[in-house]
């Protein structure tokens, strides 16, 4: 885990289609992936997934976030119609006990409250946050503040932490 400042400390978000013939097992590989290269980078963040759809925000420093985007998350055939909807400075990390929380909106939609799980309802809810920024933030820090920090984060393993699944 990174615990140095970082001078460039920045975030992004972007959400994604993922490729339909994505299972969950292979979704569960590449969060592990991830979360590997991320130590590594000193990224910190969330997947969310949902009904074939990802939102991610991710944490780290700006160079390093702009050429994983650009150069790997861009290009990686597991997902498409990805789009970049934030990109903002940071005082301090939101996530900085997980290289990559993960959340699975199908199994944790009643941890979301309602006016959430009313716009995730349709097909592609969770991609078309991408046009409301202030509404994709809230729905991160809220999956942050109800889910994540009920865990103790001195009993996390960064490596490994994860939503719980019910």
């Amino acid at each position: 885990m990174t615990n140095k400042p970082i001078r460039d400390l920045h975030a992004l978000m972007y959400s994604s289609i993922a490729d339909p013939k994505l299972k969950r097992d292979d979704i569960d590989l590449l969060v592990n992936a991830a979360r590997r290269r991320n130590a590594e980078q000193g990224i910190t963040g969330l997947l969310v997934y949902q009904q074939g759809c990802f939102l991610q925000i991710l944490e780290g420093d700006r160079k390093k976030l702009s050429h994983l985007f650009e150069q790997k998350l861009l290009r990686d055939p597991r997902h498409s119609a990805v789009r970049l909807f934030h990109d903002e400075a940071l005082s301090e990390r939101q996530f900085r006990f997980w290289h990559l929380a993960f959340s699975d909106l199908g199994e944790q939609t009643t941890r979301i409250s309602l006016p959430y799980r009313e716009r995730l309802k349709s097909e592609r809810g969770l991609y078309e946050l991408n046009t409301n920024t202030a509404m994709a933030l809230a729905l991160v820090r809220q999956i942050h503040r109800r889910v994540l920090c009920a865990q103790k984060p001195e009993s996390l393993d960064p490596d490994t932490a994860s939503l719980q699944r019910p």
